[in-house]
């Protein structure tokens, strides 16, 4: 303190580990016994923590995501607690922060739809605004759970029991009727320019999450005859404000495309091609294990391409030798890695609603080592493009060139073959 001495940070708070995602301990919260105005306080910010990408209870909930693929976003450390002893287990909370495009990178490997359910006080309304155009704009399913009476989700669960808890997550409002009612709470009062700043500001929301997929085609059309109607104006002239709102402002920048993950960033030097086939092979042993059989020897010979791949490789390998067999969730779940996690997402979009046989298999894997070919042909006439005096060496990376282009004119054959039957 001022006076040069010490005093506890935590005194008179009950105390509450904060762990990683895969159970490490990396700092303390504590909640309030008394009057103190900051109900939550944290540790300092580290290395190893930091609140806009750390999820308090997702260690605890990984399991239950992967299976369900739903993950429930509550506001506390009481929440969560309360919620995981009543047996909502997808439960994790935000620590005092919005939610972060950061903590939307850790969920979207987890679940498909994310239900927001904060505080039914002013409060709790702003955060759950603030983090459906986060969560919906990187394109999750995202719903809003809203409770009544000014409860948080911990009295909910406790007087109502689980069953009519999951009752309100069954009827959760979808992410654009949630903001449609912020909207006409917005126009039910207040001036003209308050007015056309919130319709703006939803028209904005409606184009960016239509762009990013999180908003169906569907739901759009019904939307512009609602905005129709409040507005008087017709529908023709609603396309148009989603229209401009649609484009970019000169010089705004778009922080998602702007930072290249660390998974991307490792893919440096390797053509689209093979990356899109070796995901989608990734995809297919995640989604069914038993193609993992004919996809082995393609993982295993691509694997030191990247380290993310060799990673996962080497995880599914030992786990098929041990148990014959291994599930998506399960390997999600004791995952550490945030480029393998992206990369195990990016895999089962890959391959999502397609029909899984093991003869597309046959064809996936003939047509990645066509492609492979492919760059080293490239390489190799980069060779013979270079000035030498080393005859010998010109004339094996000749016959190099030569023997790859057959390799890859038989596997064209041989895919042209499966395609026939």
């Amino acid at each position: 303190n001022d006076r040069g001495g010490y005093y506890d940070r935590f005194r008179n708070r009950l105390i509450f580990p904060i762990h990683d995602a895969t159970g490490r301990p990396i700092a303390f919260g504590g909640r309030t016994l008394g009057d103190d105005p900051a109900k939550y306080l944290n540790s300092p910010e580290t290395a190893l923590f930091s609140k806009s990408r750390v999820l308090y209870g997702l260690d605890l909930a990984r399991e239950a995501a992967g299976t369900s693929r739903e993950i429930v976003i509550v506001e506390g450390y009481t929440d969560v607690v309360l919620l995981h002893q009543h047996g909502a287990t997808n439960a994790v909370a935000t620590l005092g922060t919005a939610l972060t495009d950061a903590h939307v990178r850790l969920l979207r490997p987890l679940a498909d739809r994310v239900i927001m359910c904060f505080d039914s006080d002013d409060a709790g309304y702003r955060a759950a605004d603030r983090a459906v155009e986060v969560s919906l704009t990187r394109g999750l399913e995202v719903r809003v759970a809203l409770l009544t009476d000014g409860q948080d989700p911990a009295e909910f669960v406790i007087g109502a029991g689980l069953t009519e808890f999951q009752a309100k997550l069954h009827s959760a409002l979808h992410a654009l009727e949630f903001k449609w009612r912020v909207v006409e709470k917005s126009l039910s009062g207040g001036t003209p320019v308050a007015r056309r700043r919130a319709i703006e500001q939803f028209m904005a929301f409606v184009a960016n999450a239509t762009g990013s997929g999180g908003i169906d085609p569907l739901e759009q059309g019904m939307l512009v005859g609602r905005l129709s109607d409040l507005l008087k104006l017709p529908v023709t002239g609603i396309y148009e404000m989603l229209g401009k709102a649609a484009r970019p402002r000169v010089g705004a920048r778009s922080t998602e495309s702007d930072e290249q993950s660390a998974y991307d960033a490792s893919l440096h030097g390797i053509s689209p091609a093979v990356v899109a086939c070796v995901e989608e092979i990734f995809g297919y042993v995640l989604a069914d294990s038993t193609h993992y059989e004919w996809a082995e020897n393609s993982l295993m010979t691509f694997a030191g391409y990247c380290p993310a791949w060799a990673a996962l490789e080497s995880d599914l390998r030992a786990r098929f030798q041990e148990h014959g067999a291994f599930e998506r969730a399960q390997i999600i779940a004791a995952c550490d890695d945030p480029t393998v996690l992206e990369l195990i997402d990016r895999a089962s979009r890959r391959v999502a609603g397609a029909a899984l046989s093991a003869d597309a298999g046959h064809r996936l894997c003939e047509r990645l080592g066509a492609e492979a070919d492919l760059e080293e042909m490239g390489r190799l006439r980069q060779s013979l493009g270079v000035s030498s005096n080393a005859e010998d060496a010109r004339r094996e990376t000749f016959k190099a060139l030569l023997n790859t282009a057959r390799r890859r004119q038989d596997v064209l054959s041989a895919d042209k073959r499966w395609n026939m039957t």
